[in-house]
């Protein structure tokens, strides 16, 4: 409105030319027959309740797309052919987890990660009917589950599960087709859809039990389900649980281990307190195994108190017209020692971030497996159907200009899973850090 008000100035000053005289008047020309085309009336809502809450969030997740991918061009799709072709299938959608495959599909077609739909009753796509479970580490080798580790004092820890060992059925369901589905679509993410399968069998309801049957044993591991850790929240994102360890390994090894990077009310002090605690230790191991991500500026947070160099950054954010810088500020508390940061196949996100930009900034050697290259920026919203929707608003490229997403943290000593080394004495990949913190082996 202000721009118009400038130009009416700006042509209503100064003289105005003399006009010319006026010609004669021509006769007007015969009047055209006037057609008048009706206004259409406008579509009613659907009648059916659920379908009108599924078509809003549909129309309120492609929206959302629009307006805050990073690439206004969006990689190259579409998106504008995208709502035309599949808006008309929520429309005749008989079923809410219809439309909702419907809108996944819409999500699927820009090919990035941080993108999905999570149904209401649930806290993310996927989720089991519960969050308790024994207390089991799997991973998957060689299209089998196998047992890697257990949480300490966890009904796993107190059976006779070892590491190495195959678990091939849950409940009487086989994995080998339920890992074989997850891997239909090969990618990087493909070890953490399959791990992330197989544990929404063993999951449950706390106070119920479940069966693993192992490889080549006659007799089924029955374990309970207990919470592990504990409950924290974040808007949108639901309940998950969160365990955080922090001990002496041995004289000179401090472990520090984070299983999601969530309440930085409670965790960052934490961590200034036990690298307090740990300030004599030759070295500090930061396990980041299987670590899903959370919240981005805690890796600021906890790279703070290892970096003492004021203008540094972990990486760089790039949104749509803008970019944010993950920015380190030194903290008074400074760990000087050696770092080692332990990551595997289901690290992701902010995990990458952290091991990506400490990796960049020399100041910490990565041990394990290549993470799943998941490190875009996302938000959570809640749609007008109730279920939650997840989407990246921004690229991320870390500090040495590499791009994390489907493509990952590729670690500075590999330490392969093998069932041979697993069913030895010691966490292999912890034993490989700390050869290093010790100085047997050059950096």
């Amino acid at each position: 409105m202000r721009l118009v008000s400038l130009l009416i100035v700006a042509a209503a000053c100064g003289e105005a030319p003399r006009p010319a005289p006026a010609p004669p008047p021509t006769p007007p020309p015969p009047a055209a027959p006037v057609v008048v085309t009706p206004t259409p009336e406008p579509a009613l809502p659907p009648a059916d309740p659920r379908l009108a809450a599924d078509l809003a969030s549909f129309d309120e997740m492609w929206q959302k797309v629009a307006d805050t991918f990073w690439d206004p061009r969006y990689d190259g799709v579409d998106w504008n052919a995208v709502r035309t072709e599949l808006r008309p299938r929520v429309e005749a959608s008989r079923s809410r987890d219809e439309a909702r495959q419907v809108m996944a599909e819409a999500l699927h077609r820009l090919g990035k990660t941080h993108f999905g739909i999570a149904p209401s009753e649930d806290a993310m796509p996927g989720a089991p009917a519960g969050d308790a479970e024994p207390g089991v580490e799997l991973r998957i080798l060689d299209d089998e589950a196998v047992i890697v580790g257990a949480e300490p004092d966890s009904p796993a820890a107190k059976s006779r599960l070892k590491p190495g060992m195959v678990v091939e059925a849950v409940n009487d369901v086989a994995l080998a087709p339920v890992i074989a589905a997850a891997a239909k679509e090969k990618s990087s993410l493909t070890p953490l859809f399959q791990v992330r399968a197989v544990m929404n069998l063993v999951k449950g309801v706390a106070g119920s039990r479940v069966s693993l049957r192992i490889k080549g044993e006659k007799a089924p591991v029955e374990l309970a389900r207990v919470p592990i850790g504990r409950m924290v929240s974040l808007g949108n994102l639901g309940n998950k649980p969160l365990v955080y360890e922090a001990r002496m390994l041995d004289k000179s090894t401090a472990y520090l281990r984070l299983s999601i990077f969530l309440d930085p009310a409670t965790v960052m002090p934490q961590i200034e307190k036990d690298l307090t605690t740990f300030a004599s230790a030759r070295g500090l191991i930061i396990d980041l195994r299987g670590n899903p991500g959370g919240i981005g500026g805690m890796a600021m947070g906890i790279t703070g108190h290892l970096v003492d160099v004021a203008g540094q950054k972990l990486g760089t954010m790039q949104l749509r017209g803008s970019s944010l810088d993950f920015v380190i500020n030194p903290q008074i508390v400074q760990f000087r020692g050696r770092v080692a940061v332990l990551i595997d196949e289901m690290s992701a996100s902010t995990s990458e971030i952290l091991a990506g930009g400490l990796q960049d900034l020399h100041r910490a050697r990565i041990f394990g497996r290549t993470s799943p290259g998941a490190a875009l920026p996302s938000v959570i919203d809640k749609l007008p159907n109730g279920d939650r929707f997840q989407h990246a608003i921004a690229n991320y490229t870390s500090t040495g200009s590499k791009v994390l997403e489907g493509a990952g943290v590729t670690p500075d000593v590999i330490v392969p899973l093998d069932l041979k080394t697993l069913r030895g004495k010691q966490d292999p990949v912890i034993a490989a850090a700390t050869r290093w913190l010790a100085g047997k082996e050059k950096p």
